[in-house]
């Protein structure tokens, strides 16, 4: 197995894993009672000062409060197992609608906030309405939204109820009158007023309580069909994962017999020819019996010795000094062909990088196959707790 092929396996092992991640911290948030809650509305509705208010920072240090545009990401805030998200203005830019989109597919709740001076809602805020419910299904919607008007001390209480009928009657317009739109109007300055001045009326004319309340509430009445839609989006999505990490665990299977089939054919002509190189070397090398015809060419010379004889011995010794040379030239070529076929060259090398790279990869085969194992115990986890 080339190492694009391994590469490509260790790929997809990573991906499925990171689509059970995912899966199992679903499974883990079912019994969560934390919730999340997010602020959405086009710029410079009152956003940030009402989450600020919800909170209980009166201060407003907590969520950017400005007249100029400051949130241009989402910012998170944890209070009471709530985790309350801010979001840039929905008419902004594109970069600020595409942050605000993607906050509002993640949440629990939303608080879709309007400044009440301004009338009822504008055409703008229509179409980012629609976009979402068409997204996520007009029910589910608007079961999940609140309609927080806001700025009501600018207005008198005629004036208010005025714009809460209108906004109402908007969205039956637009969206249908089967759904139970919850609108209220609040005052989020008037509130902070309030507690930092320890005035009673402003804050109960603030009406932030109700608004809590109804926070509350709705949290209740969404609460089974969350953990409803939580287990069914699990369900929908184990199956074809669990079917694709069989799959996945078949193919690393059938893939390290294979390497570990190659490895014992490689192994075998590697041995074969190994054993037929160190044969060669030492019938090359052994030069025991050439010493020794040379030594009683020697004694010859230094002796009286018959002329015959000498030449005799003589030329045996320049055949075995000729046999060495062609053994030699079959050692290398014994060399060269170990080395084309095996990377291993028998003169230095003590391991065969090919067989050390197929012991790698069988290695690689069988973690894998062991963290297919491991997914598969989560799934078993997965289908017992969902």
């Amino acid at each position: 197995m080339s190492d694009n092929v391994l590469a490509r396996f260790q790929h997809k092992f990573e991906h499925i894993s990171s689509l059970f991640d995912e899966l199992k911290g679903l499974a883990d948030s079912l019994p969560s009672d934390r919730f999340s809650i997010v602020a959405l509305g086009i710029y410079n509705q009152g956003k940030s000062t009402l989450l600020n208010q919800l909170i209980s920072d009166f201060n407003n240090s907590t969520f950017k409060v400005s007249d100029i545009r400051q949130t241009r990401e989402d910012q998170v805030f944890c209070h009471d197992n709530y985790f309350f998200v801010d979001t840039p203005g929905l008419n902004a830019d594109a970069y600020d609608d595409a942050v605000a989109v993607h906050a509002q597919q993640r949440a629990n709740m939303y608080l879709f906030v309007h400044k009440i001076t301004t009338g009822e809602l504008n055409s703008q805020e229509i179409g980012f309405l629609e976009q979402f419910a068409n997204k996520q299904g007009l029910a589910s919607f608007f079961d999940s939204t609140i309609f927080v008007l806001t700025n009501i001390a600018n207005c008198s209480d005629e004036q208010t109820n005025s714009v809460v009928i209108k906004v109402k009657e908007q969205l039956r317009s637009n969206f249908g009158a089967a759904y139970n739109y919850k609108i209220i109007a609040v005052d989020s300055l008037r509130y902070a007023q309030g507690n930092l001045e320890h005035k009673e009326l402003f804050i109960k004319k603030s009406f932030i309580a109700e608004l809590k309340t109804l926070i509350e509430q709705t949290k209740k009445q969404l609460q089974p069909q969350l953990q409803s839609i939580k287990a069914e989006k699990i369900a929908q999505k184990l199956q074809p994962l669990k079917e694709e990490l069989y799959s996945f665990r078949d193919q690393i299977s059938q893939e390290k017999a294979k390497q570990e089939h190659l490895l014992e054919t490689v192994n075998k002509k590697f041995q074969a020819k190994l054993e037929q190189y160190q044969e060669q070397e030492e019938l090359t090398y052994n030069v025991d019996s050439l010493l020794d015809d040379i030594a009683f060419l020697t004694d010859l010379q230094n002796n009286d010795y018959d002329e015959i004889e000498y030449e005799h011995q003589r030329s045996h010794c320049y055949d075995i000094c000729d046999r060495i040379d062609r053994n030699e030239q079959v050692l290398e070529q014994l060399r060269q062909s170990m080395m084309a076929e095996f990377d291993f060259d028998p003169s230095v090398d003590f391991e065969c990088p090919k067989i050390e790279m197929l012991n790698e990869t069988i290695d690689s085969c069988e973690h894998m196959l062991n963290n297919c194992e491991q997914l598969l115990s989560i799934v078993s986890h997965l289908e017992a707790t969902t």
